[in-house]
């Protein structure tokens, strides 16, 4: 979950449709009042089941922490709340759903907090199966989140650049890894082991644009769950991006710089 908000200092405001909500936080203005944090609602509005007020109190109780800032959006036509939640070691960012209240992801490490997170297999565990999995011992970090409803162990390796090898902490299946660690390693995801190879979607492109084709950066990314190669590349002297599709190689978007 990467999208962020408004910086919001001396209270925390929580935004639904047109409707405004503060909440007056007494710790990050100093104050020597010890009463508890208040809910004011700026105007009466129809607030869908479960309420913004009660989604920040799910996240609030999942971390043991408080809220610092929230508000109702839509990603791909699905209604979210998005809320952010501190804790004495780490910020989290949530989205829950408007429609049924479940969480959806969480961003920030939930292993550096008193959480409802519950997984099956230890940091260890996963540290030892990213290892077997990737021939690599060196770990810079290995951290819990949640993604897609499911948490998932993300341990990354130092490998010229930082990649990392996603776990579901469940299973103990490999949900993704880096490029960079699938060449190291020579092993690839289920999903990844369907996907064209680098020199097939050349000859792909190759077909279409002719031969005179230099490519500058590729990173295989991933848009609501499909597999995307994303390509800067020099077409007959002229400066190009475009998006394909893993897969097939179907042009997804293409734009002349």
């Amino acid at each position: 979950m990467n999208k962020r908000i408004g910086m919001i200092t001396g209270a925390a405001a929580i935004l639904i449709g047109g409707t405004t909500w503060t909440v007056a936080n007494a710790e990050e203005k100093n104050s020597t009042s010890n009463n508890d944090s208040i809910v004011h609602v700026a105007e009466s509005t129809n607030v869908s089941s479960p309420s913004l007020e009660q989604a920040v109190k799910q996240a609030e109780d999942y971390v043991s922490g408080k809220m610092i800032k929230a508000k109702q959006d839509e990603d791909d036509g699905v209604a979210l709340y998005e809320i952010d939640v501190r804790t004495d070691k780490e910020t989290y960012e949530f989205e829950i759903a408007v429609d049924s209240g479940d969480i959806i992801e969480i961003d920030g490490d939930l292993l550096l907090a008193e959480t409802q997170a519950n997984p099956a297999l230890s940091k260890e565990e996963v540290e030892k199966i990213a290892k077997e999995t990737t021939g690599l011992t060196e770990i810079e970090k290995t951290e819990l989140e949640l993604k897609n409803g499911k948490l998932v162990y993300e341990t990354e390796f130092f490998l010229d650049d930082d990649v990392d090898i996603k776990i579901d902490a469940e299973t103990g299946d490999i949900v993704e890894m880096d490029d960079d660690l699938v060449k190291a390693s020579g092993k690839s995801t289920p999903e990844q082991a369907n996907l064209l190879s680098f020199d097939e979607l050349i000859a792909l492109l190759e077909e279409q644009f002719g031969a005179n084709i230099r490519v500058l950066d590729s990173e295989l990314d991933h848009d609501d769950g499909l597999a995307v190669y994303e390509l800067d590349l020099i077409i007959d002297d002229v400066e190009y991006e475009i998006d394909l599709n893993a897969e097939n190689g179907d042009i997804l978007k293409q734009e002349r710089d």
